[in-house]
């Protein structure tokens, strides 16, 4: 009535709600020339970041790694809970393979230009990073030492806002209309869900924090659609009270496990050097989670670098157990196995790492498993190993000559030269190389050519000694320098590789 004497509006707010809701509907599905800025936006930066990844920073475009993922702002407990909670954002623009960004694309795609239409550009930008951020926090707290990326929590968070909003809101849609959209989110989030159980590698706890943070704002947003003031003044309170509710979960996320923080600085101890407090660290982590692999992998590499083999072989197995198909615990049960002079167990270690290893990573471990095989004199499975390397990098001039080494003294002779051939062919400045050719050319009575060998390895010998002795002459004319120390000539014959990197 005060507004029909000023000559105002005579529609009630319920009225100008139902009318701004059609309008919004029809503006998302009927109205593509609309300019969608936030939903545009989020999709550029989401497209960009995969692109830079791929195109700039030479990540696989299918399988990004792990630790690439954390390096470019993925989620991972030890670095979020401790110094680095932006990663709480960031993960929300870091996708893992274009299948994962087409995926929550299209949903992003289909989702925000409605939301963007219902709830208004801001509301609905604070109500897609509330959600991602509740996400984040979500997978932290369901394994916080897991690593996590991709947009689908905030775009989990949009679908709950809109499923709620539907369902309580005052729309002026028909009721198979409203059926419809609500069938079609409830579908896209159970399907997503039921996959994400059924799919290991889908990180649902991210899915349900962005569903729930989504279901319970749109409760709320559904009764306060529409420009007008007070509409906009409520949506303004509930995302500031949205955000102190996210504020206090994420203190009780890192109350509960901020022991994963210490992860992190036990990594750094390990790497300066720090082993007892690292494993005291990680002793109080496992204390918590004893189940988890990644914990025991790095209490095993602080037990092996103090050199307490019995305890580091202990960790290794618990890990091969608990993930009996993932060669990260094999390799490092294979190393250690080694140091302890464990050797046929060791061989055995390696061999099961290079069966699980992906094709381009399973090379090294034969290698090793070659090379260890070749140290307890069982050079046929050396030879093996050697071949299945090769198969895998035909260029690897030191898999050449330790399988040419092996057949030498197996008594294939012919092979050897072939091999030893191929390594001084790759590597042909190699004094070692050459000297092993030189002894499988006498072995079948090839003498000019052992000749030669033996005359080129005398040369690069020589080369290298008076390389040595120059060096040696110009740091003792500068005032306090050290003289360089005389290299002793490396053994004819590899050496059994005991430790590879990880």
């Amino acid at each position: 009535m005060p507004e029909a004497a000023n000559g105002g509006d005579l529609t009630c707010e319920e009225c100008r709600q139902r009318e701004f809701a059609a309008q919004a509907e029809e503006a998302a599905w009927h109205n593509p020339s609309r300019n969608f800025v936030v939903t545009n936006t989020l999709l550029a930066i989401n497209i960009a970041v995969y692109l830079w990844m791929v195109l700039f920073r030479h990540v696989s475009p299918t399988s990004p790694g792990t630790d690439q993922v954390i390096h470019f702002g993925g989620n991972f407990g030890p670095l979020t809970l401790s110094t680095e909670p932006w990663r709480l954002v960031t993960a929300m623009f870091v996708h893992i393979g274009f299948l994962h960004l087409l995926a929550n694309m299209m949903g992003l795609f289909v989702l925000g230009r409605l939301a963007e239409s219902l709830y208004g550009r801001w509301a609905y930008l604070a109500t897609y990073f509330l959600a991602g951020i509740a996400g984040s926090f979500g997978s932290i707290l369901w394994n916080p030492l897991g690593v996590s990326a991709g947009a689908s929590g905030a775009i989990f968070g949009i679908a709950g806002a809109l499923i709620a909003t539907f369902l309580v809101g005052k729309l002026p849609l028909p009721k198979e209309s409203i059926r419809y959209l609500l069938f079609t989110l409830v579908a896209f989030a159970g399907f997503d869900l039921l996959y994400g159980v059924w799919k290991e590698a889908v990180d649902n706890a991210a899915h349900f924090g962005g569903l729930f943070a989504g279901l319970l704002l749109g409760l709320l947003l559904g009764h306060h659609l529409g420009p007008s003031p007070s509409a906009k003044a409520f949506r303004e309170r509930l995302l500031f009270a949205a955000l102190l509710v996210l504020v206090l979960f994420g203190g009780f996320v890192w109350r509960k496990d901020s022991y994963v923080a210490d992860v992190e600085r036990a990594r750094l101890l390990i790497a300066r050097g720090g082993l007892d407090e690292a494993i005291r660290q990680l002793e109080v982590a496992v204390s918590h989670r004893p189940n988890e692999a990644y914990l025991l992998n790095m209490l095993g590499e602080a037990y092996t670098k103090k050199g307490n083999f019995p305890k580091a072989e202990q960790e290794y197995r618990r890990v091969t157990e608990l993930k009996p198909n993932d060669p990260v615990g094999w390799t490092g049960l294979a190393q250690t196995l080694g140091l302890e002079t464990k050797f046929a167990d060791s061989a055995a270690a390696w061999v099961k790492a290079a069966e699980l290893s992906k094709k381009n990573a399973a090379a090294a471990p034969w290698f090793a498993a070659g090379q260890t095989y070749a140290v307890i004199d069982k050079q046929e499975e050396a030879i093996k190993a050697y071949q299945k390397a090769l198969a895998l990098s035909p260029n690897a001039v030191e898999v050449w000559a330790a399988m040419g080494f092996a057949q030498l003294k197996a008594g294939q002779n012919q092979q050897a030269v072939t091999s030893l051939e191929k390594a001084v062919k790759l590597q042909p400045g190699n004094a070692d190389f050459r000297l092993i050719l030189g002894n499988a050319y006498l072995a079948v009575g090839k003498q000019d050519q052992a000749q030669e060998e033996f005359f080129q390895a005398s040369k690069i010998r020589a080369a290298i000694q008076e390389r040595l002795r120059q060096m040696q002459k110009t740091q003792i004319q500068k005032p306090g320098a050290a003289a360089v120390p005389q290299a002793a000539p490396s053994p004819a014959t590899p050496s059994p590789a005991t430790n590879t990197t990880k």
